[in-house]
């Protein structure tokens, strides 16, 4: 499922992690958090064993905020699940420990009451067994959203609502921008060259991005999916990303203004520089359509940061 949309369905399987975290959302009053556990297993079993298992629900003011106190409790080994030593104010446990439960799955509500809005992380903990003695496989659908004054629920995080209007608003900004571009290059037809032309060709991939993404944010704030329009995105937002650097680039060769050709090592350029931004592309379409908590969100994140 998207990392954009707020229902994941999250598989898990052979994860050898002690702790990892499945969502940041900004809850307001009356917001609810909802965990569905399924097909839960461990590798080996631990024969017995005490298992202290759980979810809990982290507050906290940013992303760095939430690293600073994991890495906090980790330095004091202190388990986030165990409510008589948890060295963290105003987290929750939410997941039961009984082994039978996690065998025939469970699931939990958590609504947010006055007083206690904020920005919470949902983090997955396995205390015992310990990590690297056992591995966890199990299936998650989480559900995230907070409900307004008449009672609808918006599946956007805190703060995100006004989104699908702000983007809008740049499409339309953009899309005047083109337009202005094109009458500006048509009246001064004796000074345009072909790279004017795709200056007008990015500002209107640039705008098309920007309508799919407000389009995709508004059936996320309704349904908590995108229901397919974010695959427009990223397909404007791979155009859009290729053309940018392509005009720079010709731009800065100097490429229809002062030379209608590229030399080798210009061309060169390109063929290095094109294919990297086709990875920096799949690694961000790997980015938004993967949960978080997955192993494979992790890869993508590094690799996006690399060729990006």
């Amino acid at each position: 499922m998207p990392t954009d949309a707020r229902i994941h369905d999250l598989k898990i399987q052979g994860d050898g992690r002690s702790i990892f975290g499945i969502e940041r959302f900004g809850f307001r009053e009356g917001g609810v958090v909802k965990l569905e556990v399924k097909s839960f297993g461990m590798s080996p079993l631990p024969n017995g064993a005490d298992i202290n298992t759980g979810f809990t629900l982290l507050k906290t003011d940013s992303e760095s905020d939430a690293l600073s106190k994991l890495e906090a409790a980790q330095e004091a080994k202190k388990c986030l699940l165990d409510t008589d030593e948890n060295v963290l104010k105003d987290s929750k446990w939410i997941a039961p420990s009984d082994s039978k439960k996690w065998s025939k799955g469970w699931t939990h509500e958590q609504v947010i009451k006055k007083d206690e809005e904020g920005l919470y992380q949902v983090l997955f903990e396995r205390c015992k067994p310990q990590a690297g003695t056992t591995t966890v496989s199990f299936e998650l659908k989480a559900i995230f959203y907070n409900v307004d004054a008449s009672g609808n629920k918006n599946y956007l995080t805190a703060g995100e609502s006004s989104l699908p209007t702000i983007y809008f608003m740049f499409t339309l900004l953009y899309a005047g921008m083109t337009l202005f571009w094109i009458y500006y290059c048509r009246a001064n037809n004796e000074f345009v060259h072909h790279v004017h032309m795709m200056m007008a060709l990015l500002l209107m991939f640039k705008a098309m991005s920007l309508l799919f993404h407000s389009v995709s944010y508004h059936f996320i704030k309704l349904h908590g999916q995108p229901v397919g329009w974010n695959v427009l995105y990223y397909i404007f937002a791979f155009l859009k990303g290729t053309t940018f650097f392509v005009v720079i680039l010709l731009v800065g060769t100097g490429w229809s203004m002062l030379k209608p050709y590229l030399n080798p090592k210009e061309k060169q350029i390109l063929i290095i520089v094109l294919p990297l931004q086709v990875l920096d592309n799949i690694a961000l379409v790997v980015l938004e359509e993967m949960s978080p908590g997955s192993e494979a969100w992790l890869t993508g994140r590094d690799i996006l940061t690399l060729f990006d």
